[in-house]
């Protein structure tokens, strides 16, 4: 009977919420969008693999009003979870994108095949009769997803 050399494995991320720093402008979209740019990518490095979120929300009309930023979360690490074994293959979808306007002050859902399931974003709020400080953020939910691993050959011939 032979040593298995192969086994495939299922993932599933954790949500990931950011909100992106100020970044242009005052600090108040004031009901102009924003426009929403989101991307959402799936990056291995070795034995480590990462999700990196990248949100842009720009106002839709001067002072241009931005809030951008990226964040990098860990997923996955072979050499800690599965010692001896290494990441044959991805089985996924590796990016994601989103570009919507925001024309409200609600908190809105953007289900997604692939990578991710859902996006929930809050992009302009209501600061009231005086405006007031805009805080974005999206939440990311991911689909479950598979890996294939190989045993390492130092392990095959031990």
């Amino acid at each position: 009977m032979g040593t298995q050399t192969t086994r495939r494995i299922a993932i599933q991320p954790s949500p990931i919420v950011f909100n992106p720093p100020h970044t242009e402008g005052d600090t108040d979209f004031d009901g102009n969008g924003p426009n929403i740019n989101i991307e959402t990518r799936l990056e291995r490095a070795g034995s480590v693999l990462n999700i990196t979120l990248r949100a842009t929300f720009r106002e839709t009309k001067s002072d241009w009003t931005t809030f951008a930023g990226q964040i990098t979360q860990r997923v996955f690490d072979v050499e800690t979870e599965h010692p001896g074994w290494d990441i044959q293959s991805v089985h996924s979808q590796f990016v994601d994108t989103l570009n919507v306007t925001d024309f409200d002050h609600n908190i809105n859902s953007y289900p997604r095949q692939g990578l991710v399931s859902l996006y929930e974003i809050q992009g302009d709020t209501d600061g009231g009769v005086f405006g007031g400080d805009d805080q974005p953020w999206v939440q990311v939910f991911f689909n479950p997803f598979e890996l294939t691993l190989v045993r390492k050959v130092e392990q095959l011939q031990a």
